[in-house]
């Protein structure tokens, strides 16, 4: 026959050949439910044709009278095939947004297909096969079918697309391809918020290093942050990730990050350097605050300085702000006191 095998769709039209090589041949014809072809005598090849295959079942047979009186008979392989109406994937076990690690099942529904024995469901995430299913029924009506993908979502498949697809395995002798695929659904995936950086973190001040408490978390739902510190941190940590204070004081600091998932807590260990200076403070001269006045006279020879200019520790920080405020004083008792004096000096000159 030619062709060997027909696949047509329900209510399609399809022609075959009937042929043979056999010299001795009486007549030829063909018998199927929705018709037939007579025997016609003295022929080697007998076309048959349909217009409308209407019945799911179908399997027309070519025959062959030989003038011995044999009769041959040989049937005609046909697959009636009908799409689905529609192809749909929807939760089967959860409303709302997945929650990372948790299981969950998809449903994929096939609305109407035949063959059921020719029907294979694909999933696929990001265009990307994760799952297959294939189905061994006989019944060649159109059916319901469904398939349930089980999936364990991670952070990495939030926003992802997944779909499904119904696929009608019909050989070469089939439409290629014969796929329809569903609309695809958006993975929403919530996760616990996860530090950028590790979780306890070791800063060291130095007179070089900038004040940088980072504490930047991804997470679905977005994080919200709040801080803990052992000294007042002069910057605004209202839901804050990152804090550039303007000055650090050793001790421990501690920022939660938390969504609806869970609250993660990063540690910051705030430590000096030993031996190294940690700020360095100058202070000038009485007549930089008081341009007319002077020190030396009071408290030889530096009533305005700390003794030493540089201090490297946190006590010596609190001591030179003690010295700063002194000396500033003592100029200014000085500044008040000078001007008598000066006063009675420009008198005596006259």
């Amino acid at each position: 026959m030619t062709p060997p095998r027909v696949v047509v769709k329900h209510g399609g039209s399809f022609s075959v050949i009937c042929s043979t090589s056999e010299a001795q041949v009486e007549g030829m014809g063909w018998e199927s439910s929705l018709g037939a072809v007579s025997l016609t005598d003295n022929v080697t090849s007998l076309p048959f044709k349909i217009t409308a295959l209407t019945q799911w079942t179908f399997s027309p047979q070519c025959y062959m009278n030989l003038l011995n009186g044999d009769q041959c008979q040989q049937r005609l392989s046909v697959t009636v095939y009908k799409m689905p109406d529609s192809v749909t994937i929807s939760p089967s076990s959860h409303l709302g947004p997945m929650v990372e690690g948790k299981k969950y099942s998809l449903r994929c529904d096939i609305d109407k297909v035949a063959p059921v024995k020719n029907l294979s469901v694909i999933w696929q995430k990001r265009n990307e096969t994760i799952h297959s299913q294939s189905y061994n029924s006989e019944v060649n009506t159109p059916v319901q079918e469904s398939s349930v993908l089980i999936i364990s979502p991670s952070r990495d498949d939030n926003g992802a697309q997944i779909h499904c697809a119904a696929q009608l395995n019909l050989g070469p002798m089939g439409p290629n391809p014969a796929v329809m695929a569903s609309n695809p659904h958006e993975m929403i995936v919530h996760f616990p918020p996860t530090f950028t950086g590790p979780e306890t973190e070791n800063v060291q001040l130095t007179s070089k290093s900038k004040n940088i408490l980072n504490c930047t978390a991804t997470g679905n739902p977005k994080p919200v942050y709040s801080w803990q510190s052992p000294h007042p941190l002069q910057v605004d940590t209202k839901n804050k990730a990152v804090l550039t204070p303007p000055m650090l004081l050793p001790g421990t600091y501690n920022c939660t990050a938390t969504n609806a998932i869970a609250n993660r807590t990063k540690m910051f260990i705030v430590s000096e350097v030993q031996g190294k200076t940690l700020t360095s403070f100058h202070f000038s001269s009485c007549s930089a605050l008081f341009p007319h006045s002077v020190c030396y006279s009071i408290t030889p020879p530096h009533c305005c300085s700390p003794p030493g200019s540089h201090l490297g520790t946190t006590a010596g920080i609190l001591l030179a702000m003690v010295f700063l405020v002194i000396s500033s004083l003592c100029c200014v008792v000085y500044h008040k006191n000078r001007k008598p004096s000066v006063a009675r000096e420009a008198g005596q000159i006259s």
